[in-house]
């Protein structure tokens, strides 16, 4: 009889009808090598960072970003220097005739301010689960969660993908649009509708979005609250829980409490 081996880096797995719910943890540093899962999946890291690699393309993903893994996804991965933990959603079967969105077949990452609610929430249904009908609930609102990221607009023009990475640079700063379109050479309000079709929002929000995703990470340690708001560039405690509720609906604090009750059970 042939023995079955666990995936590695798997901690806990909850078997449904339809789907199956597993909890992974890596260690500081650890790689993987280029493999297929074989089994389609939607994954949320709660904690860490990694970074994905396929034959073409690259993801960095940070708490809460989501990723939809098709089966035949070919990948490599290479986890944070805290190591990491995933809570993955499997389909055997193939998704249910509910869950048909044709872009669960497209290998996906998803960071937006959408995806880190619906995440979110869904992790909030994780604590009290009880049965697969409250799984195929949670599961649909994550979906819908995500194709508010849907966009035929992929990849920015390269000078475009320069602004977004000077607003990540310089996230403790307030840049006008004038300035990045003067360093762009182009006009400023050209700047702003094509940032707004590719990203979804305008700048000022990218930037505050992009404080918050750094603020997520943090938060996921035991830094006190006032230490994550200044070290993400909010001017004081208060701002940055104004902020952080408005986007996630939750306060900083009890989405640490969420965090740390999942990787308790």
């Amino acid at each position: 009889m042939k023995k079955h081996t666990p995936p590695a880096g798997l901690r806990s797995y909850r078997r449904f009808s339809q789907l199956r719910l597993l909890d992974y943890e890596y260690d500081p540093g650890e790689r993987t090598d280029f493999h297929k899962d074989r089994i389609p999946r939607i994954s949320i890291l709660l904690r860490g960072q990694l970074q994905e690699r396929l034959q073409t393309q690259e993801a960095w993903a940070s708490p809460m970003s989501v990723v939809i893994k098709p089966a035949d996804a070919l990948h490599a991965n290479q986890f944070g220097p805290g190591g990491a933990r995933i809570i993955s959603i499997i389909a055997p079967n193939g998704w249910p005739d509910y869950l048909a969105e044709h872009f669960l077949n497209q290998y996906a990452w998803f960071h937006g301010r959408p995806t880190i609610s619906a995440a979110s929430d869904f992790l909030q249904e994780l604590v009290d689960l009880k049965n697969e009908s409250q799984l195929e609930t949670a599961l649909i609102q994550l979906v819908a969660g995500l194709s508010e990221e849907q966009s035929p607009h992929k990849d920015p023009p390269s000078w475009l993908q320069r602004v977004a990475e000077q607003l990540e640079d310089q996230y403790d700063e307030t840049i006008q649009i004038r300035q990045l379109a003067a360093a762009s050479d182009v006009h400023p309000v050209y700047l702003a509708r094509i940032f707004r079709r590719y990203f979804h929002c305008n700048p000022k929000q990218y930037q505050s979005h992009f404080r918050l995703r750094r603020a997520l990470d943090h938060l996921t340690q035991q830094k006190p609250l006032v230490h994550v708001a200044l070290d993400n560039g909010f001017a004081d405690q208060s701002h940055f829980t104004r902020l952080f509720k408005s986007s996630i609906g939750m306060s900083p604090g009890s989405f640490r409490k969420l965090v740390f009750r999942i990787q308790q059970s």
